[in-house]
């Protein structure tokens, strides 16, 4: 029997709603284009957060927008 498709490992639309949100407003704030090399980037750390656990639209855009940690060594 096959699993129902939000029991394999596929967003809802809550999620991408969710995610669409915090990666629109990171690049607002970043300056930058959704389409850039950047942005690619950041929506991969999107992701992964989301799928390590971090749900939460204010954690996900926190996260987004802090300091890579070497930045933070000066």
């Amino acid at each position: 029997m096959q699993k129902p498709v939000n029991d394999r490992g596929l967003f809802r639309p809550p999620d991408l709603a969710r995610l669409q949100r915090a990666f629109d407003e990171a690049c607002r704030c970043r300056g930058l284009l959704p389409d850039s090399p950047e942005a690619r980037d950041m929506a991969l750390t999107l992701l992964a957060l989301h799928t390590s656990g971090v749900t939460d639209e204010r954690r996900l855009l926190e996260a987004l927008l802090a300091p890579p940690p070497d930045a933070m060594i000066a």
